[in-house]
């Protein structure tokens, strides 16, 4: 699997709500922190993804399911230790490449976290 990954690419994934699409992208890709749903879904916590999912999202989770646990890489799911360090390690990824021109002139960085 190569990034950016993108949802609507695969049969299964037109079935998952196009206004998840991005914060699933987003996630993968880019790192960027998940929704409380999706947070739950990718942590698999069915109870509370179930709890606070609307009644489309609701209805779409064997394949917002499916999608992740056929295409998603394998390291971003599973348990909320598995999306922290997802999360971690793409943070770090993004802090080594920040330049001077990255940052005002406080020290405080300019880039969307």
């Amino acid at each position: 699997m190569t990034l950016p990954i993108k949802v609507a690419d695969e049969v299964v994934g037109r079935a998952i709500p196009e206004n998840l699409h991005a914060g699933i992208e987003m996630y993968i890709n880019d790192g960027i922190p998940l929704s409380g749903f999706l947070e739950a879904v990718f942590s698999n916590d069915h109870f509370e993804a179930f709890a606070k999912a609307d009644a489309f999202s609701a209805a779409a989770m064997p394949a917002i399911v499916a999608w992740i646990y056929n295409y998603a890489p394998s390291d971003c799911h599973g348990s909320p230790e598995r999306v922290a360090a997802w999360l971690a390690r793409n943070y770090k990824q993004i802090a080594a490449n920040e330049t001077d021109e990255d940052h005002c002139e406080c020290g405080r960085s300019l880039r969307i976290k």
